[in-house]
Parts: structure tokens; sequence; C-alpha cells
């Protein structure tokens, strides 16, 4: 790291624009005091959740293909045990959780948002941790052993319209609440 770019931190880090933006001026970026200031807010309302994150920052989090009537969920790639699952990644709605998008993954808590009309087979296999799930009454099918292998999963809300798979849930053993209210 040079001195201009520790300079820089420092001054980020303070909360000084003008002089972060002399230092990248100096180098030949020309952003001005009032371009870090703006910038600054907005990783700052990132931060807090005051801001909608973009389809960047969900990359980083999922990988996803658009399809012809939104969004498919492909792989869960971050690393919170606690996932919400967005209704919309850049305008379109997620509408799909692909097979095995959490194979064996370390998460104790998901939300499925009401845009989610199908879980694929197995989109949920072998997460251990998960111990309670709600499926929206928007998921009109639920595919072959999509929570199989959730071994601590004990509790499962979904509406009477969803068509479940026989083995959506094998290898464990919820209790099923049925619900026309989610």
């Amino acid at each position: 790291i040079d001195v201009l770019d520790e300079m820089l931190e420092y001054t980020a880090a303070a909360g000084y624009a003008e002089a972060s933006a002399i230092i990248l001026d100096y180098k030949n970026k020309h952003y001005s005091a009032k371009d870090i200031e703006k910038n600054q807010t907005k990783e700052f309302e990132k931060a807090i959740g005051m801001r909608a994150l973009t389809v960047s920052d969900y990359r980083k989090i999922f990988k996803f293909k658009n399809v012809e009537n939104g969004i498919v969920i492909c792989d869960y790639v971050g690393t919170e045990t606690q996932v919400e699952i967005p209704s919309v990644i850049g305008k379109k709605p997620v509408v799909k959780l692909m097979s095995k998008c959490f194979f064996n993954k370390d998460i104790s808590d998901v939300i499925i948002p009401s845009s989610v009309i199908e879980i694929e087979e197995c989109a949920f296999c072998g997460c251990k941790q998960l111990e309670e799930i709600v499926i929206p009454g928007s998921a009109a099918k639920i595919g072959k052993a999509a929570f199989g292998g959730c071994s601590n999963l004990k509790r499962v809300t979904m509406s009477t319209s969803t068509k479940c798979a026989e083995s959506a849930f094998s290898d464990s053993n919820p209790q099923i609440i049925f619900s026309d209210e989610v």
C-alpha cells in the first residue's frame, strides 16, 4: 500500500471528503468532494438497510439467471445463516428456486417471498440447521425431496393449493400446517 492510499483510507474513515478528493485528484482520478460525500452516504445507507441492494450486490449472495417470466435463483453463495430471498432483482420478480440452490448450506432461517412460484427438487436438500419454513401460497409447486435431509425441520406452513411432491420432505418429519393465509 502506498502512502497516498494509506492517507486516503484515513481521510475516508474520518469523513474528510475534501481531503479524500484532493488525494484522488492528485492520483489522476477526478472526483469532487461532493462526489465522495455522495458515495459515502450511499454506502452508509446500504449498510443500515436504507438503500435497496443492486444487482451487483445480489451477485455476491446468489447465482441467478434471467428467464422469460423473471429471475431464477441457481445457487446461494452467501455466508449468512439467516437468508432473505429477494422478491425482485433488477426490477424482475424472483420466480423459482432451482434444484440444489441451497444444497447442504448451513442456513437456519430462510424467508421465501411471495413472488416464488416453484421450488424445484432438492432445492434445500441437506440443510440440517433449518427448523421451520413458511412456503408462500404463490408457490404452486414443490418438487421431489425439495427439503429432503433437513433432519431438524420441525414445522412447515404452506397453502392447501400448493402441489407438493410426496417425497418433498423425505428424511425429515416436520409438522405440516396448511393455511390459506401464507
